[in-house]
């Protein structure tokens, strides 16, 4: 114990791995390869906690497009319909005022917002299950002092929060398109119309991906430092600055994981999809937060406990 060597990670089963400084390098910590290994120790501590949460996020996922994907439609047809009678007799389809019912429309934001509030909880609840295998060896999803629907409160205004800045952002990059959209459709232009969409792509999707990984950490910052949504929102941003090739490489492994454990369930017969994909997404999200703990060392001292060992895996 006297030889010990400083800034030593100790493990129970003898193992040390040693850090040169703390926090670890932002690039050393989000390393693909590690964290899904890391993931896989981590999601095999509790299988069918994170399983079912992942499946129901997935879910939650997935209803929370059709209502987004609804709302654009009516926006749209509104829009079109607003659009002044073209020269040369061009028309534009409409989607008919009958698929547009308000009635409806006002439904769609409190489902929107109650589907926010429960992937808020169940984010909450699989954040804390990853660092408490993590740092303690063994899952669970309680705090001391930090009940879950506090944290779960702010942690759904952060989600608002984040997806109006990447929205926001959207709107204020493809402005200058979408007015050359309208000007070569209002003058009959197919080329101006098409240049104006051009236009949209090329300013619109770098943004969308910068914007989205300035607060990707975000949720995992809140959770595991107890800070406001706004404070959280400045940290991600804070920390993505200068990290953002990181993040696009360790997300992008993480998706092709993802991906790849999908196309396995696919090719059992379609049936295997319900459980691979579960499985996977649960996987991907403890690498992430593995990597994200690494880099910020959040509630760690200098000797910070780490039984999960470099590499292990549950087969």
């Amino acid at each position: 114990m006297g030889c010990q060597r400083p800034n030593t990670v100790v493990v129970p089963s003898v193992l040390q791995v040693g850090f040169k400084g703390a926090p670890v390098e932002f690039e050393r910590a989000f390393n693909p390869s590690r964290s899904v290994r890391r993931g896989w120790a981590i999601w095999y501590r509790a299988p069918v906690v994170l399983s079912v949460i992942a499946a129901l996020v997935i879910v939650i996922g997935l209803l929370a497009d059709s209502l987004l994907r609804e709302i654009e439609v009516s926006a749209i047809s509104e829009m079109v319909e607003r659009i002044p009678p073209l020269p040369y007799g061009v028309t534009i389809p409409s989607l008919g005022e009958s698929q547009v019912n308000p009635i409806h429309l006002l439904l769609l934001g409190p489902s929107l917002l109650l589907l926010v509030g429960a992937r808020a909880l169940f984010d909450l609840v699989s954040f804390r299950i990853h660092k408490s295998v993590l740092i303690k060896g063994q899952p669970s999803s309680k705090r001391e002092g930090v009940g879950v629907v506090h944290v779960a409160g702010k942690l759904f205004l952060y989600y608002l929060m984040a997806f109006g800045a990447v929205v926001g952002s959207i709107v204020v990059a493809g402005s200058l398109g979408l007015v050359v959209i309208f000007s070569g459709v209002n003058s009959g232009s197919a080329g101006v119309a098409l240049v104006g969409l051009v236009i949209v792509l090329l300013t619109v999707l770098p943004v969308y991906v910068y914007v989205n990984l300035g607060v990707c950490l975000g949720s995992r910052i809140l959770v595991y430092g107890d800070v406001s949504a706004v404070e959280a929102l400045e940290r991600s941003w804070a920390l993505a600055k200068g990290n953002r090739w990181s993040l696009v490489v360790f997300k992008l492994i993480l998706s092709a994981f993802v991906v790849a454990g999908g196309l396995v369930g696919l090719l059992l017969c379609g049936v295997g999809l319900l459980l691979s994909l579960p499985v996977v997404c649960a996987v991907a999200s403890a690498a992430f937060s593995e990597a994200f703990i690494l880099a910020t060392r959040f509630d760690t001292s200098s000797e910070w406990r780490l039984p999960i060992e470099l590499g292990e895996t549950p087969f």
